[in-house]
């Protein structure tokens, strides 16, 4: 295992193995890759390369694995996403709360109160 990752062959054929004794015997091992990955993402990655990374990761795995079956409520990824992005966003100072007969509310707001 490397220091920030966990190495596989090429093809991944490896990686059930690997998984399987990260989430056993190893698993002391696993957290502190997990804990060693993080430190390092945080000390190498902006927010832009953080987000550059995922993208990346997301557009090589979808090469590797079948499109997914979507159901009829399902969303897109980046709705959910940009859903979590809103409602991650800290709450307005009550003087800042639209009343009944005050003014409309904001972006912020009206899409908290949806997604609530």
């Amino acid at each position: 295992h490397g220091v920030h990752y966990v190495e596989v062959d090429l093809h991944w054929a490896s990686a059930a193995e690997a998984l399987q004794e990260l989430r056993g015997p190893a698993a002391a091992v696993a957290e502190a890759i997990g804990r060693t990955a993080r430190e390092w993402a945080k000390k190498h990655l902006s927010d832009d390369g953080f987000d550059c990374y995922w993208l990346r990761l997301i557009q090589l795995a979808s090469l590797n694995f079948p499109p997914p079956v979507l159901g009829p409520d399902s969303l897109p990824l980046e709705s959910a996403l940009l859903a979590s992005l809103e409602v991650a966003k800290p709450a307005a100072p009550p003087s800042a709360t639209a009343s009944a007969s005050g003014p409309l509310p904001s972006k912020e707001e009206a899409v908290r109160t949806q997604v609530d």
